[in-house]
């Protein structure tokens, strides 16, 4: 297996018309494998389109998410009077497993409104 391994800053590699993406300083990360050419997003906000395009033009496909914290600029939702995409629209554009910590349920469930 070797290893797919791709980070992206949120503002200059994806999301770049987006100034409050770029003003946060959020890491999205692309992990996968070479030989299946699947991988994950880990904390996929801003710019989920992007995101998957970013995948697709290396030849791989998203089938998981994991998310770092309940925080919507790293798994979408509403904050400081703006709306971050992230969980929802990846679930709606790419459907796939979502993981996060269980003491993270709770405030994932609250900040994206998925279940």
């Amino acid at each position: 297996m070797t290893i797919y391994f791709k980070q992206l800053l949120a503002g200059y590699d994806f999301a770049t018309q987006n100034r409050s993406a770029a003003s946060m300083e959020n890491f999205v990360y692309l992990i996968g494998d070479h030989s299946t050419k699947e991988c994950v997003v880990i904390d996929p906000a801003w710019d989920v389109k992007g995101l998957i395009e970013i995948a697709k033009a290396d030849g791989f496909k998203i089938v998981g998410a994991l998310g770092t914290h309940y925080h919507p600029d790293h798994i979408g939702g509403s904050f400081l009077g703006f709306q971050v995409e992230g969980l929802p629209t990846l679930m709606a554009l790419n459907p796939c497993k979502v993981h996060v910590h269980e003491k993270e349920v709770e405030g994932v469930i609250k900040v994206t409104g998925l279940s």
